[in-house]
This record gives structure tokens, sequence and C-alpha cells, in this order.
């Protein structure tokens, strides 16, 4: 009985030691994983800080754009004018008559 018992003890003891050294194994890998998912954290923090950057470049760009055609909308309602004053004023002097058609 008491062998049976030794025996018993001797496999507990192996087992035992077997779940030890996976537990080990498994924190080890745990402690890769959440390296692994530190660095993923932190390169997806790096990109939201880049696609902030560029949206607010676009941002940035939308209303340079927008200024831009602002300034064109405006020379062209100048020019018009310019044009209308310039028909006017041939007409009021007969310039219209004289130009080669």
């Amino acid at each position: 009985d008491d062998d049976e018992s030794d025996d018993e003890v001797v496999l507990l003891r192996g087992a035992l030691k077997a779940e030890r050294l996976r537990a080990a194994a498994l924190a080890k890998e745990a402690r890769a994983h959440a390296v692994r998912a530190a660095a993923l954290t932190q390169d997806a923090r790096e990109r939201r800080e880049v696609l902030q950057r560029f949206s607010r470049r676009a941002e940035d760009l939308t209303a340079i754009t927008q200024q831009l055609q602002d300034r064109c909308d405006r020379a062209e309602r100048r020019a018009d004018v310019a044009e209308r004053r310039a028909a006017r004023a041939r007409r009021r002097t007969g310039a219209d008559d004289a130009l080669p058609l």
C-alpha cells in the first residue's frame, strides 16, 4: 500500500512539475503577446496621429481652395464689369464702328 502511495506521490509530483512548466510557458507566451500588443497599440497611436495631421492638412487645403475659388469668382466678375464698361465706352465714342470685323 505504501508503494502505491509512493508511486502516486511521484506521479502527482511529476504532474505538478509538468503543470508548472506549462504555466511558465503560458506566462512567457502571455508576456510576449503583451509586448506585441503594446507595440501594436503604439503603432496605432502613431498612425492615428499621422491621419489626424493629414486630415487637418486636407481641411487647410480645402479652405485654401475655397479662398482661391472665391478670388477667381471675384476676378471674373470684375472682368465682366470691365468688359461691359469698355463696350459702353466704345458705343459712346463710336469706336465700335471703327473696329475691323
